[in-house]
């Protein structure tokens, strides 16, 4: 996942974000709903700091977490007037133009990432979960076993089985991503999200407690206030 790129978190199936509230009432994790019907996909792209692009793709980033699409669409098209090649605006436009319903033009920024790269690992899960592929785990398996030390790979596998609710499986997948990037917050995040789903709070709490560290410079999106309140509670 330490990709010489932009920061961006992409939530591939998302009808929108968590808020600060929902996340203090432990309505839902700010990274993976504990639902079998979480539907989500997580897809983490590490930053390079002297990308001269970074701070308007932040910007681009910061405005899809709160729901403004139209802001970060914009940002992101300016990134393209400067680097049409970008993976990471391409990515961020598809996202954003799924959460407004156009799945079509959320494919063509896939596409358009793939004719760059053929083995991008995010473009390549997006379009499988836009197409509503039923073989979307066997894929990322398929995927994992030509790029073995994927880090997104094994996050989106992970995601898959949180969004079924298999919840061990996705402790696994979350794992490996973790032990591959153990310098991502997002990956520390989700690791610690699945394992107190298995009841395992003291070391789900030192996985939160992780990602808030790696988080420095919040550019994962967690919530710190409300995941310390949670954090005691796990602790208690």
């Amino acid at each position: 996942m330490k990709i010489a790129r932009l920061v961006i978190i992409l939530f591939l199936l998302s009808n929108g974000v968590c808020t600060a509230a929902d996340t203090a009432a432990a309505q839902c994790p700010p990274r993976v709903r504990a639902s079998s019907t979480a539907n989500k996909l997580l897809f983490r792209i590490a930053p390079h700091p002297d990308d001269a692009l970074d701070v308007l793709l932040k910007q681009a980033y910061q405005a899809y977490l709160k729901g403004d699409f139209d802001h970060a669409h914009g940002l992101y098209l300016q990134v393209l007037k400067q680097a049409p090649r970008n993976q990471d605006a391409l990515l961020g436009l598809a996202v954003v133009v799924q959460n407004r319903g156009a799945v079509q033009e959320a494919l063509d920024y896939y596409a358009q990432v793939l004719r760059l790269n053929p083995q991008n690992a995010w473009a390549n899960a997006g379009i499988a979960a836009l197409n509503g592929d039923e073989n979307l785990e066997s894929q990322l398996k398929h995927w994992l076993q030509t790029q073995p030390d994927s880090a997104a790979l094994h996050l989106a596998l992970g995601n898959y089985y949180a969004s079924e609710a298999r919840w061990a499986e996705a402790q696994q997948a979350y794992f490996v991503a973790y032990r591959l990037a153990p310098q991502d917050a997002s990956v520390a995040y989700n690791l610690a999200v699945s394992l107190e789903q298995l009841g395992q709070n003291k070391l789900a709490a030192q996985h939160y407690q992780r990602a808030v560290q790696l988080d420095v410079e919040h550019r994962a999106g967690i919530e710190v206030a409300p995941l310390n309140q949670h954090i005691e509670a796990l602790l208690q």
